[in-house]
């Protein structure tokens, strides 16, 4: 699944209102969970950098991208 998921690095999204949503970087840690670091910044503002494992940025912000939720492990 990550491997989708490359193709938006640095590649924005941007709401209705303004606020935009970059993923930075997608990196493996913790017993091979991969993390995604991206950025959310209002208009005139400074980027908040913020960092989530995969599943759960697919899970909140996969559809802005295209993507479908993961399906959660029993």
């Amino acid at each position: 699944m990550p491997s989708e998921l490359h193709q938006f690095i640095n590649k924005p999204y941007t709401f209705d209102d303004g606020i935009e949503l970059k993923i930075i970087q997608i990196k493996t840690r913790d017993e091979h969970v991969e993390w995604v670091t991206y950025n959310t910044c209002l208009p005139g503002a400074f980027p908040r950098k913020h960092v989530m494992p995969v599943q759960e940025f697919i899970n909140s912000f996969g559809h802005l991208f295209g993507l479908k939720e993961i399906p959660k492990q029993p």
